[in-house]
């Protein structure tokens, strides 16, 4: 019977007694990794500024004659909040991956992941569910 390739992609063809307890991480992913958790850090500041600009524009818009009127503003502060969730995680993830690998402690860097995940786990869910809105 042939073993599932998907559930333990990382030991497929090892056999039992030269399978490695741990991966290992070699200087070369740790400096690879470093430099991804930069672009986390990134991409989460690059979040928090699109918030600033969210909040200028509705002060910008509540000091005009017209107004932004109480549907735009409701709108444009719910798209706050939905763009400061991600924001968070990123930015969260890109400092623990650094931090953990800076002191070498694994569970600092497996938070970071986790970080990651749900970030990109909530940022398809919301691209999912406006594609709904736009499609339907």
């Amino acid at each position: 019977m042939q073993e599932n390739i998907y559930e333990n992609p990382l030991d497929f063809g090892i056999s039992g007694e030269d399978q490695p307890e741990q991966i290992e991480i070699t200087e070369k992913t740790a400096s690879l990794w470093l430099k991804t958790s930069n672009w986390f850090t990134f991409f989460g500041g690059l979040l928090f500024f699109m918030v600033l600009v969210m909040v200028l524009s509705i002060r910008a818009a509540a000091s005009s004659l017209d107004g932004l009127g109480i549907g735009g503003g409701i709108a444009l502060g719910i798209l706050i909040i939905l763009t400061i969730i991600p924001a968070v995680f990123f930015w969260s993830a890109g400092s623990k991956i650094r931090l953990g690998f800076m002191r070498s402690e694994t569970e600092i860097v497996e938070r970071g992941f986790r970080n990651v995940v749900w970030g990109y786990r909530y940022t398809g869910i919301l691209v999912i569910i406006f594609l709904v809105i736009l499609l339907a």
